[in-house]
Order: structure tokens, then sequence, then C-alpha cells
């Protein structure tokens, strides 16, 4: 299992995980809710810039996506955000993520965050 930045999967696997999320579901928002396939990857340029700091739109943070992967099915999408504002902190925090409803119950989410976490420390978080 592994993760793998939204930027470097499979788009057309990421595209259809994300089209089988709602749009907001415990707290999780699915911002490409409804996209055509087109939209998507124009949505994920815009994630590869998030991703560096750079064209973030007013209020957010860089963050990186990733997928959740397990032996070539895409079951999950964790987002690490590097830095906290004073609306993060009080709320979603650096992590936030959504696993398939078809995988729930497997133990997914808890790797995942696993993972996330482990990518959090390598990154240096200092919250």
């Amino acid at each position: 299992m592994e993760l793998v930045r939204v930027q470097d999967s499979d788009y057309r696997k990421t595209y259809e995980l994300y089209m089988s999320f709602p749009e907001n579901e415990n707290g999780y928002m699915n911002n490409v809710y409804g996209y055509s396939y087109e939209q998507f990857l124009e949505w994920i340029e815009k994630k590869r810039n998030w991703s560096l700091g750079k064209e973030l739109p007013e209020g957010f943070v860089p963050d990186t996506t990733y997928v959740l992967v397990d032996e070539d099915i895409y079951v999950g999408v964790f987002n690490l955000r590097h830095c906290l504002n004073d609306f993060l902190r009080e709320g979603a925090g650096h992590i936030g993520y959504c696993i398939s409803k078809k995988y729930r119950g497997k133990g997914y989410a808890t790797k995942g965050l696993e993972l996330t976490i482990t990518k959090a420390r390598q990154m240096s978080f200092t919250e």
C-alpha cells in the first residue's frame, strides 16, 4: 500500500475515485464533485501549483493531495496541509481524507493516516 501524489497518479483512476465521493460527507468536502474529466485535469494542474504554494486561492494554504493505492486499486484520498491558518488550526487541521464507500471498514483509513503522518514528519511540521 502506498500514497501517490495526485499529480503523479493515473488520472483516469483518480477521477473515478473522486466521482465516487459525495459532495459533502462527514466534513469531507469533495471540491471536484460533478466535474467533467477535462475540468478534473485542470484541477490537478492547480493542485500541482498549490503543493508548491503557488496561485493559492484566498484563505488556502499549501497542501499535497495523495491517492491511497493498494495493489493498483485506488481506495481513498488524503490531503496534507503544509501549514495551518487560524481557520484550519481551530477545525480541519493538517489532514483531511476520504475512503471510497466500497473500501470502508477494511483498515484503509488507519493505514492511510499512518502513511500521511509519516509524510508530515518528513516535511518537519512544527504544529
